[in-house]
């Protein structure tokens, strides 16, 4: 009988790891896109300033620093005032927001990738800006 729990207990994980595959794919997805796109497209900020493609990969990290004293200093108090959890908000509701912003990030990086390609020509740099 107990056999028979845990196995419906492990089926009940099983939507959570189809939405993780989600973020998987999404993690996988963002250096090559990152490079390959920034490869391609103006990278000058200014006149003698020029960012190198491979940079684009840290920004994902760069936004994590940045965003995570945002979040726990401002976004966790303004949740904890609306719930009862002294958290904020449960850890599925956690990982069901950054899946929801993996795949936003993933829709933004579509539509980049989409207008790269109908101005793109061998060799060259597109005239997109970063």
């Amino acid at each position: 009988m107990a056999e028979i729990e845990e196995a419906k207990a492990v089926v009940k994980l099983v939507p959570i790891w189809m939405t993780c595959l989600v973020y998987a794919i999404v993690h996988a997805q963002s250096p090559t896109f990152f490079r390959k796109q920034g490869s391609t497209m103006d990278r000058s900020i200014s006149p003698g300033l020029k960012v190198p493609a491979a940079t684009f990969q840290s920004f994902i990290n760069i936004s994590i620093v940045f965003f995570v004293p945002i979040y726990d200093r401002l976004l966790v108090p303004i949740a904890t005032s609306f719930s009862q959890s002294p958290s904020g908000i449960t850890m599925l509701q956690r990982i069901g927001t950054g899946i929801f912003f993996s795949i936003l990030s993933m829709v933004v990086a579509a539509l980049v990738e989409t207008k790269r390609l109908q101005a793109a020509h061998d060799d060259l740099t597109i005239p997109m800006s970063v």
